[in-house]
């Protein structure tokens, strides 16, 4: 599995959320952290559900959310 383009998606879709282009509103622990909870999911149900498994874990962290 290819982290960095996972993390690149990551990083597009925070940026939708944020309407940051010059720099994720992240720490690098809540980075990692988002990362990993993507990369279980993409694991678990597959690649084809990027997209979707992206935004269900992006989404929740930046409206204060518990899943």
């Amino acid at each position: 599995m290819d982290k960095r383009f996972i993390k690149k998606q990551m990083d597009n879709v925070i940026k939708t959320y944020t309407e940051q282009s010059f720099s994720l509103p992240l720490t690098k622990e809540e980075g990692n952290q988002l990362l990993q909870k993507i990369v279980d999911q993409v694991q678990q149900q597959g690649f084809e559900n990027l997209p979707d498994i992206l935004h269900d874990i992006i989404y929740p962290f930046f409206t204060n959310q518990d899943e």
